[in-house]
């Protein structure tokens, strides 16, 4: 099996605080199918060569987007200091268990622009170093909390919506902008609209709203499929032959 590679890369801002660094566009052309491949792949090519393969040539193609924030470096600066009480000057008494979490206000007035404000002029937060936050859930503020120190949050992909409303309340723009890229990441027939939704609630990058788009028209039967049938309970099959009448 031979195989040649392009490689175009480029760079563009998403936003102020997020950068792509590198969208590389890799395509691999296969002109030999050897022992490489096995036989039912081979069959399947031969099935579907009208599809697939161009002058018996297979070229695979994918978008590699490298995201840099400018979070990195204070991440670096206040990772050490991530669950030190002795280093900490205020409490915060969180969620309906009030759990509480003993930080620094200078990391999170560096990190946060509404906790700068909160710690800077003459509010109640300031005076008694307690802050108390009732509207969110202990477990997805902490791993905000384990963000703003660390630039990392190890459970984003399960908390991604509601670390986004956590982000967006705080203004952490960075952070609100990496939330939206794992929720489109994630979308799917069962939660395309859903996630639409918050993309364009939320100010997603007019590239990730398009690429949603793009994935909603090209499975629009199973998606309304999906919504209509949990609403009304009408099967699949009933659906996509009302879209393909639509479509004709």
């Amino acid at each position: 099996m031979t195989s040649t590679t392009t490689i175009e890369t480029s760079t563009r801002v998403v936003d102020k605080s997020v950068k792509v660094i590198h969208k590389c566009k890799v395509i691999f052309k296969v002109d030999n199918f050897g022992d490489e491949l096995d036989n039912n792949c081979k069959q399947q090519l031969i099935n579907n060569k009208t599809q697939v393969l161009t002058d018996n040539t297979l070229t695979v193609g994918f978008d590699i987007t490298v995201y840099k924030t400018d979070d990195c470096n204070s991440g670096l600066i206040f990772d050490h200091l991530f669950g030190v009480r002795e280093l900490t000057d205020c409490r915060l008494v969180v969620g309906k268990d009030k759990k509480e979490f003993f930080v620094s206000k200078l990391v999170l007035s560096a990190r946060s622009e509404v906790f700068r404000k909160m710690f800077t002029t003459d509010c109640l937060e300031k005076k008694t170093n307690e802050v108390v936050i009732d509207d969110i859930d202990s477990n997805v503020f902490e791993q905000f909390l384990c963000y703003l120190y660390t630039g990392k949050c190890n459970k984003l992909d399960q908390m991604c919506e509601d670390l986004l409303l956590v982000a967006d309340k705080y203004l952490v723009e960075s952070f609100k902008t990496i939330c939206l890229n794992c929720i489109s990441m994630k979308i799917n027939i069962n939660n395309a609209f859903k996630s639409l939704k918050i993309l364009q609630d939320f100010g997603a990058d007019k590239d990730i709203i398009e690429k949603s788009i793009k994935f909603i028209s090209e499975n629009i039967t199973s998606v309304v499929g999906q919504e209509i049938g949990k609403q009304y309970g009408i099967n699949l099959e009933s659906i996509s032959k009302i879209i393909d009448n639509i479509k004709k």
